[in-house]
């Protein structure tokens, strides 16, 4: 459980740089800031072990990421109308 966290935290590092630099910073911050919440919340509250919610937590966060990567960047001629 442990390594599938560390990658999903890792792709959500990676694409939040990728978004950031296509001028998406305050999404990404968003999105980095909600997670935060939901993590801090879900380890006060004891819902689930602190790994299961390091794992949901990264693995929806990677997923909203992805998602505004295809929407934002989806097209290879963004430039052009």
């Amino acid at each position: 459980m442990r390594s599938a966290t560390l990658l999903l935290v890792g792709a959500v590092l990676w694409t939040g740089l990728l978004l950031q630099l296509s001028g998406a910073a305050t999404l990404v911050a968003a999105v980095c800031a909600g997670a935060a919440a939901v993590q801090t919340v879900a380890l006060l509250t004891g819902t689930g072990g602190p790994a299961l919610a390091g794992l949901c937590v990264a693995a929806g966060s990677a997923s909203v990421l992805a998602v505004l990567v295809c929407v934002l960047l989806g097209r290879a001629t963004a430039h052009r109308l």
